[in-house]
Parts: structure tokens; C-alpha cells; sequence
């Protein structure tokens, strides 16, 4: 799959606070 810019950013952004949200005490 080919993402666009916007779509790369987006993906990365959701990634780190589903991690952000998973490391949370």
C-alpha cells in the first residue's frame, strides 16, 4: 500500500498516542 504524505503523518500521529494511551499508569 502507497500512502500519501498526509496519510503517513496521520498514521504515525494515531500511532503515538495508541502508544502514549498504552503506556499510560
Amino acid at each position: 500500500m502507497i500512502y500519501s504524505h498526509e496519510q503517513c503523518e496521520q498514521i504515525l500521529f494515531i500511532r503515538n498516542s495508541h502508544e502514549r494511551y498504552l503506556h499510560l499508569p
